[in-house]
């Protein structure tokens, strides 16, 4: 139960994906039960409405500006946003090309409003929402103004849902992301001495075992991010900052041991598996007082002392208390600009500065086309549901910035809406004519999708297809041949809209890698000559940090760009880019020691005898090295 507990934890710092996916499903059922009612009061059709329900939707989850003020004025632009799209969409529904060209317009529009960061990004896509539903309902004149005030209703749902009902509390947020980073930090030694006593290390052990890293590394970048964003710098705060940092860096050299023990007998392995056991007990404070778990005498000098190290630091660093907010703010600036975010709400931010068209604009020209074409594919395969595979085309330029990423964004569409399908109709055949039944478990597909949406695309699209088959069963629309025709026409659409990523106006992710890369190495580089020339002894701890933690940004901006083609979850799996993501971990680990070397730890005995600065010098330049190896491949490579 504990571990369990921990995973829903671990996965979700700070509640933020919870609050998304509550906000969503309170929405969805505030506003159904507001307007259904309203629609059957006026002899109209529940479908009327509908509109005004996703918008509603989308608005509690989708809505992500960095002040609570931007978010008001974001959610207050919501309406009219949505309502023009769909006066356009019941003027245009009785002339078939001109919804047609009109849908290319709007998509293009969209597309192109992701220039204009998290704002940009939900105002395009409920506008792009706004028109959909007006022909998925067939929204006539006669039925604008009830579409309207459904989307007035909508979105005042939706402001009460997150302004007053599931509010954010940044008071709370940072305490909140370290309780998470408690419990990704237990996971992770507890998957470590799994790994330690198994009889065979198969290659999956490994892969997942640097992902978690990965993830506990962007864990306490977050932290320091939130703290900073806080104002909470202060001499306090330096020191706790300084913690987070000494006990993820002894996390990882528990996993440094772990891979290098696989090599000895099976009663080491077990001896290690079972004081990592115990060093997970400490993290999560169960550990008994007293000295920290040592190996056994059997174990190779070198990698007993750098486990009496990580032991050491584990059994005396808590920084679980956040630090206050400081009355008198440091000016010293410590957080690396530019980190890419995940969402990639503006691609003129992640691309390359030498391209001739701006990204946003080559983008939303992809994105219109690939609409176009798809409207000419999908209407003689139904004439009614021909909307389906625009939005099959629509959602690969979403969030990309390149060929990878929209080639991976469309296959990870086709795969959940295959799941969705299969799962609809097992749900659909499953509650059949109990409408309350259906009810619930759409609300809760709502829940799920929005949830699951920044861990991945695919599992939203396989809720939001459950979700859409148990909508059709409550209108009484539900066949299991809509289902099947909802995936033939997203396949079409997420082929064309591949195809049109690779073959109009492409940009690789090479270049975008290779920016990356330069980044990495030039921050490396900078780093071990700060932290190697005479006067560094002299420099403080918190400019120690600074360097460790650009280099770790640098790594993680580099290890998001080439994930398109090194994910073994994605069709582009190519074997030298995991490669060259795990050279870029190496290369922040080793540097992280030599800060560690360089600190106040350096004094300590089991710190300076876990390894030599030179060993840590080596392992950067190895790093440095396959990391230039493959960029250098992957130029070479035209695939790419």
């Amino acid at each position: 139960m504990r571990h369990a507990l921990d995973l829903v934890i671990a996965s979700d710092p700070g509640l933020t994906r919870w609050r998304a996916g509550a906000r969503a499903a309170l929405a969805a059922v505030a506003a159904s039960a507001v307007l259904v009612p309203l629609a059957h009061a006026r002899h109209e059709s529940a479908t009327v409405v509908l509109a005004g329900i996703v918008v509603s939707i989308m608005a509690a989850a989708r809505v992500f500006d960095d002040t609570p003020r931007a978010q008001r004025l974001t959610m207050l632009l919501a309406a009219p946003v949505a309502i023009a799209p769909i006066a356009l969409g019941s003027l245009a529904a009785h002339h078939l090309w001109l919804d047609q060209l009109l849908f290319c317009v709007v998509v293009f529009c969209a597309t192109f409003a992701r220039r204009y960061g998290p704002r940009g990004s939900v105002l395009g896509l409920l506008a792009f929402m706004g028109y959909f539903f007006s022909l998925f309902a067939r929204t006539g004149a006669g039925d604008l103004r009830l579409a309207s005030i459904s989307v007035l209703v909508g979105v005042a749902i939706a402001y009460v849902a997150q302004f007053a009902i599931v509010r954010d509390r940044p008071d709370r947020l940072l305490d909140e992301m370290l309780v998470a980073f408690r419990a990704r930090a237990a996971l992770l030694l507890d998957a470590l001495a799994r790994r330690a006593e198994a009889a065979k290390d198969v290659p999956w052990r490994e892969h997942r075992s640097r992902i978690s890293i990965a993830r506990l590394n962007d864990a306490a970048l977050a932290l320091e991010d939130e703290a900073e964003a806080r104002r909470r710098r202060s001499a306090a705060a330096d020191q706790w900052a300084l913690d987070v940092f000494d006990l993820e860096l002894a996390i990882e050299t528990v996993a440094d041991v772990v891979s290098a023990v696989r090599a000895q007998p099976a009663e080491s392995r077990r001896q290690v598996g079972g004081d990592v056991v115990a060093l997970g007990a400490r993290i999560r404070g169960r550990g008994a007082p007293g000295p920290a778990p040592v190996a056994g005498r059997a174990l190779p000098g070198s990698l007993r002392r750098k486990l009496r190290f990580a032991g050491r630091i584990i059994a005396g660093t808590h920084p679980w208390t956040a630090p206050a907010p400081a009355d008198a703010v440091i000016g010293e600036s410590v957080t690396a600009a530019g980190v890419a975010t995940a969402l990639g709400l503006n691609p003129d931010d992640a691309a390359a500065s030498r391209e001739a068209i701006r990204p946003s604009l080559r983008l939303a020209i992809q994105a219109a086309i690939a609409t176009g074409l798809a409207m000419i594919a999908g209407h003689p395969v139904s004439s009614a549901r021909w909307y389906w595979a625009v939005i099959g085309a629509f959602v690969v330029f979403i969030r990309a910035t390149n060929r990878a990423e929209s080639l991976s964004r469309a296959w990870q569409r086709i795969l959940g809406t295959v799941g969705g399908v299969v799962l609809g109709v097992i749900v659909a055949q499953a509650v059949g004519r109990n409408e309350h039944m259906a009810l619930a478990l759409l609300f809760l597909s709502v829940f799920g999708a929005f949830y699951l949406a920044p861990l991945s695309y695919a599992w939203m699209i396989v809720f939001v297809t459950t979700a859409l088959a148990l909508l059709y069963d409550t209108l009484g629309n539900y066949s299991s041949a809509l289902l099947s025709l909802r995936l033939e026409e997203t396949l079409i659409g997420a082929a064309i809209g591949a195809v049109v990523a690779s073959l109009v106006l492409p940009t690789p992710a090479r270049a975008s890698v290779e920016r990356r890369a330069a980044d990495l190495l030039r921050e490396a580089a900078q780093a071990v000559a700060a932290l190697t020339a005479p006067d560094a002894p002299s420099l403080p701890p918190r400019a120690r940090l600074r360097w460790a933690r650009r280099v770790d940004r640098a790594a993680q901006r580099f290890r998001l760009a080439t994930r398109p083609v090194w994910d073994i979850n994605l069709p582009l799996h190519v074997p030298r880019y995991m490669d060259s993501v795990h050279a870029a971990m190496d290369l922040a680990y080793a540097l992280r020691h030599l800060v560690a070397r360089s600190g106040p730890a350096a004094n300590d005995e089991a710190a300076a005898g876990a390894a030599p600065e030179s060993e840590w010098l080596a392992r950067i330049t190895a790093a440095r090295h396959a990391i230039t190896a493959t960029v250098e491949a992957n130029g070479r490579d035209p695939r790419r």
